[in-house]
């Protein structure tokens, strides 16, 4: 192409202020870009160019990632909070957290990994960018897979799994011995808490529906509630944890199942913000709220890794799609119906 003709697509294409113009046609990439929040119909698979590593970046070729609510928040604009985060007009350009895939570049600051690496990582922090080809990230954000796991599996971790790990571990700082209730235990956060808690020594109570008993039972619970026939708030046990990944009733509601000295701990569902903001109001001390603020921190990834490596830790994958039917994935994300998780898969191992 002559050079109005680069011009014209670097300009429409939005290329990095290190990319020129030239680079960024040879250097084109497949991804999934989403321009303006919205339904999963505003999701354009089109050519952009691909990203360049900067001094303390790696440069990744990306074999899958997978699907998270927050992906799902981002492409909604919704609650209205994302926008005041993320831009008030449009969401990042290119969405998507968790990253695995084989390290193609490093910048002259990289000191962790190095090309041919396989790894996977939470993008999250960085601009996100995972639904595409390649994407970046500092080398703090990525880690190297389990060497047990595909790169699937591998792409099911970072984000999910962060989050698992710091509710469990952290926030509700869960010991040998204690009996811990998971909500919502069969989605892609709570199956993996469940096999947190259990990694932990703790009795693991899981709730979920009947069509998903066997998922939460294969990940470790030692019970399975299934919640249209019994109701964990009444049903007279009680708790030291309670992890609710799906918070759909107030704190008031459910602190009978709660141990005098138990901890709350909610992760996510429409009651969030208010449990997480007004909970400890609805108990009776020592009874306590510890709201969960899940984070990237390279040493939660490779702390992932260590259990995914003992075989304390494996997602169940409910489905996977191409990238290019990414739209179709986001949809069922929004329906709320995914069990375990769903993988996007975006290349081939070469």
């Amino acid at each position: 192409p002559n050079r109005s003709a680069h011009k014209s697509w670097a300009v429409q294409n939005a290329i990095p202020p290190n990319c020129t113009p030239a680079d960024a046609v040879v250097n084109a990439m497949k991804a999934m870009t989403c321009p303006k929040y919205g339904s999963a119909e505003v999701l354009e698979y089109k050519d952009i160019p691909r990203p360049k590593p900067k001094a303390n970046q790696v440069l990744v070729k990306v074999v899958a990632s997978s699907l998270n609510q927050g992906d799902h928040h981002l492409m909604t604009g919704q609650p209205q909070i994302i926008r005041l985060i993320y831009g008030i007009l449009r969401p990042p350009r290119v969405l998507g957290a968790d990253v695995a895939g084989i390290v193609e570049a490093v910048g002259n600051k990289v000191t962790k990994l190095k090309p041919g690496d396989e790894v996977m990582g939470d993008l999250s922090s960085e601009g996100f960018g995972a639904f595409a080809e390649y994407a970046v990230g500092s080398e703090n954000s990525l880690v190297l897979k389990p060497s047990k796991m595909d790169f699937h599996q591998a792409a099911c971790l970072p984000s999910a799994g962060t989050a698992a790990l710091q509710a469990v571990r952290d926030a509700a700082s869960v010991r040998k011995g204690q009996r811990v209730l998971v909500n919502g235990a069969s989605g892609g956060v709570g199956h993996l808490a469940v096999q947190v808690a259990k990694s932990l020594g703790a009795h693991v109570t899981g709730v979920c529906s009947a069509k998903n008993a066997n998922l939460v039972q294969a990940a470790g619970a030692d019970r399975v509630m299934d919640y249209a026939k019994e109701d964990f708030a009444t049903e007279g046990t009680t708790y030291d944890v309670i992890i609710d990944v799906a918070a759909h009733r107030r704190v008031k509601e459910i602190r009978g199942a709660l141990a005098p000295a138990g901890v709350y701990v909610p992760v996510g569902g429409k009651q969030f913000i208010h449990n997480a903001m007004w909970g400890q109001g609805e108990l009776t001390k020592p009874q306590h709220v510890n709201v969960h603020s899940s984070q990237t921190r390279r040493e939660d990834l490779d702390a992932l890794r260590e259990l995914a490596d003992k075989g304390s830790l494996k997602p169940s994958i409910e489905r996977a799609w191409e990238l290019r039917g990414l739209a179709e994935g986001m949809r069922h994300l929004g329906s709320g119906r995914t069990a375990g998780k769903a993988v996007v898969r975006i290349s081939d191992v070469r």
